[in-house]
């Protein structure tokens, strides 16, 4: 089967107006698979934490977010991890979440630098 380019934008057109308006769930849906990755899946993949990662970059250019956003994803992982520290020391979970945290914090840090950019 071979598709032609108009076919395969006439298909994927209503796939991305229903992305960009629904901003807070498909942004809402890469944190709470997050937060499933860290608590329900018990076997490391770095497929999936560079999966997400990936996610949630395009998702952070598609709908133009700032660094301080990113950085307010890093507080909540943080917390989380705070959490888990105090009531089961060093586990797995706990373990990635600290993963999660330096990942988003790192891509929250080559978004601020980004911004610096622009504004010099």
């Amino acid at each position: 089967m071979i598709y032609s380019v108009k076919k395969v934008q006439q298909w994927a057109a209503p796939l991305v107006r229903v992305l960009r308006t629904n901003r807070h769930f498909v942004l809402g849906l890469i944190f709470v698979s997050i937060l499933g990755d860290i608590f329900y899946i018990p076997v490391s993949s770095d497929i999936r934490f560079f999966g997400f990662v990936g996610a949630y970059i395009l998702g952070a250019r598609w709908y133009k977010l700032k660094s301080s956003f990113t950085f307010s994803l890093c507080l909540a992982l943080l917390a989380i991890m705070y959490v888990l520290f105090l009531t089961t020391n060093t586990s797995i979970k706990t373990e990635r979440a600290a993963v999660w945290l330096v990942l988003f914090w790192i891509v929250g840090i080559i978004q601020q630098w980004k911004e610096i950019g622009k504004r010099s």
